[in-house]
C-alpha cells in the first residue's frame, strides 16, 4: 500500500507511521449468481436454532460498522443471559486501541 500510495503522493514515505491495520472479513452473499450483490452489511446468527445453544456468530460488516456490530451481538448475548442493560457506546467514547499496545489503561 505504501508503494502505491507513494506513486500518488511521494511525500508519504517521509511521514511517520501512525497506525496499521489489516482485516479479513467474511462477506455475506445475497445472490451467488452476481458477485456485485455481496453485502457490505452484517448479520448475527444465533446457533440455538442449529442445536448449539450459547453460540452466536457475527459475520460481514466493515470497520466503520464495528461499533454497531458489537452492540447487536451484545444485545443478543445479554438477551440469552437474561441481562437487561442499555448499550452506552454511542455516548461513552472508548479508549484508543493504541493504549493496548502501550500497556496503558483508561
Amino acid at each position: 500500500m505504501l508503494i502505491q500510495g507513494e506513486q500518488l503522493m511521494p511525500i508519504i514515505r517521509k511521514m511517520p507511521m501512525r497506525a496499521r491495520m489489516a482485516v479479513a472479513r467474511p462477506l455475506i452473499v445475497k445472490d451467488a449468481a452476481d458477485e456485485r450483490n455481496v453485502s457490505r452489511t452484517f448479520e448475527c446468527f444465533e446457533h440455538a436454532l442449529d442445536g448449539v445453544d450459547g453460540f452466536v456468530t457475527i459475520s460481514g460488516g466493515k470497520t466503520t460498522t464495528a461499533r454497531a456490530m458489537a452492540e447487536r451481538v451484545t444485545d443478543i448475548v445479554c438477551n440469552k443471559l437474561g441481562i437487561e442493560a442499555e448499550c452506552c457506546t454511542r455516548e461513552v467514547p472508548l479508549a484508543s486501541y493504541r493504549l493496548f499496545y502501550q500497556g496503558g489503561q483508561q
